[in-house]
Formats: structure tokens, C-alpha cells, sequence
């Protein structure tokens, strides 16, 4: 059995195309073609019930723009996006880049262009989310993600040593939660009133106010602001732009994320 060109195994004798999601195999494919040789077996299947899992509980349809900075055999296929369009690497290197635990910034030359405009999600239905497998901030005002801008930017940033503070189309931060800890981590708006915050995979304080404004049209940066200023020395194995992945309702589409994206990370745990 193939994925591409690529041999496969561990499927029994189902036929992959029977046996993969069409998006999970699409993009395994991509993978294989970047690195030029096959993942293991083990990833290919962890990949493919991160997006089923996704897709069955409801975390799948608000991502946008998204890539898994980890699993992939070199540097060249973890950049390769998962949804969306690829980023636009400036700086990071092969040995930037660990299979397990995922892509490190220096604070100073590497940042990822997203190549997602701010704008292209509705005003007030927005997301950001980044898995952080580590920090090394010694200084407050770095940025993790986001477009900066006076009026209507979006961030994930340390704006002070010790706490993660997010916007969502908006021009004031919102102080999410002290980041003592790792995982998933980010900002989602779901109404002009409001934005959810995110931080080391547990929903800080649910929702604050903070009103929405005209969304900059700057793309959205990773490890810098979309200009690739206020750089930070944190390591990354994932990231999603897109739609809200919170309501009024409930945490739906983020949990299903954080869930999945866990077991994924797990699976990539021994690489």
C-alpha cells in the first residue's frame, strides 16, 4: 500500500485510500514528498486520527491556516501546512528543528511569515492558537504569534516577564493566565464584545471583555508579529489560525483540539 509513491504498512489490507482521511492523506503525502523518504508507520496513523478525532468532536472546520511543527523527518516537511498556505521561513536552520518537540526560535533573526492576513477571518470570528513545548523569555514584550498593530491586532505575546497576554482583532490585550506551564495557548473571538484566552491547555477566566476593531490586514507572524518584529526565543510544535473555536455555549472546538493535539504530541513523544 502507498501514500503517494511511498510505501506503506500496518494498515492490514485495507486500502489506504479505505483506511486515511482525504485531508490527513493529502497532507502525509506533502510530508513525504519534503522530507524525500516515508514516515513511520506509527506517525502516519497518529497524524490521521489527529484529523478524524478533529473532525468527528468538532475541532477541524475553524482551523484556516495551520502547520504541525513536529513528527516530519526534517525541517523542510515540517513546514509543510497542514491547512492553509505554507509559511515563509526566515532564518531557522535543521538544527532548529526537533521531531519530538518542535521548532525553536532565538529571539533575534527566525521568525515564520504565516502567510494568513489578519483580515481574512470575519471580524469577529477569529482564532489563534499555538502549542508551546517551551520558553526562554528573560525579558517581558516578546511576541509568540500575531499581527501587531495600534488599532485591530491579534497576539499571543509575553507583554510582561511573567504572563501571556492576547487580542483578537482589537486594540488592548487581554492578560490570559501566568505561564508556569506548556501547551496549548492562544485567543479566540466570538463576538465584538468579547475574546476567550487560552493557556498550557485549559480555558483561563472563559471570557473578557475586550471590543473588536478593524482587523489590520498585516499577515500573521509566528515566533514575531507579522512584520518580524518583537521576536521570541520560544519552541513551538503546532499552530492554528482560523474561526472562533469558543461561544457562548462552550468550549467545543478548542477542547477537541487541545485533546487531540496532546495524543499527537504523545505519539511523537519517542522520535
Amino acid at each position: 500500500m502507498y501514500i503517494g509513491n511511498t510505501r506503506i504498512g500496518g494498515i492490514g489490507s485495507l486500502s489506504v485510500k479505505n483506511t486515511y482521511d482525504p485531508d490527513a492523506l493529502a497532507y502525509l503525502t506533502r510530508v513525504e514528498a519534503a522530507d524525500g523518504q516515508a514516515l513511520e508507520n506509527s506517525v502516519k496513523i497518529a497524524v490521521n486520527r489527529f484529523v478524524v478525532n478533529c473532525k468527528t468532536q468538532g475541532g477541524w472546520n475553524p482551523i484556516k491556516s495551520c502547520c504541525i511543527l513536529a513528527g516530519a523527518r526534517t525541517l523542510s516537511g515540517a513546514l509543510v501546512p497542514l491547512v492553509g498556505t505554507a509559511p515563509t521561513n526566515t532564518g531557522f536552520v535543521s538544527g532548529d528543528y526537533s521531531r519530538a518537540n518542535g521548532l525553536t526560535g532565538d529571539g533575534s533573526s527566525k521568525w515564520l511569515n504565516s502567510n494568513r492576513a489578519n483580515n481574512a477571518d470575519p471580524q469577529n470570528d477569529k482564532h489563534i492558537l499555538i502549542n508551546l513545548t517551551a520558553t526562554y523569555i528573560t525579558s517581558g514584550n516578546k511576541m509568540f504569534a500575531g499581527s501587531e498593530n495600534a488599532s485591530g491586532g491579534s497576539s499571543i505575546r509575553a507583554l510582561n516577564l511573567n504572563q501571556i497576554s492576547g487580542r483578537a482583532n482589537s486594540s488592548g490585550n487581554s492578560d490570559i493566565d501566568w505561564y508556569e506551564g506548556l501547551g496549548l495557548t492562544g485567543v479566540s473571538r466570538y463576538k465584538a464584545s468579547d475574546i476567550a484566552g487560552f493557556s498550557n491547555g485549559n480555558v483561563q477566566n472563559v471570557v473578557f471583555t475586550n471590543i473588536s476593531t478593524t482587523p489590520t490586514s498585516t499577515n500573521i507572524g509566528i515566533f514575531a508579529d507579522g512584520n518580524g518584529n518583537i521576536k521570541s526565543n520560544i519552541r513551538l510544535s503546532f499552530y492554528s489560525i482560523g474561526t472562533a473555536i469558543h461561544s457562548v455555549s462552550g468550549t467545543q472546538a478548542f477542547d477537541a483540539i487541545n485533546t487531540n493535539l496532546q495524543a499527537l504530541m504523545t505519539a511523537f513523544s519517542t522520535l
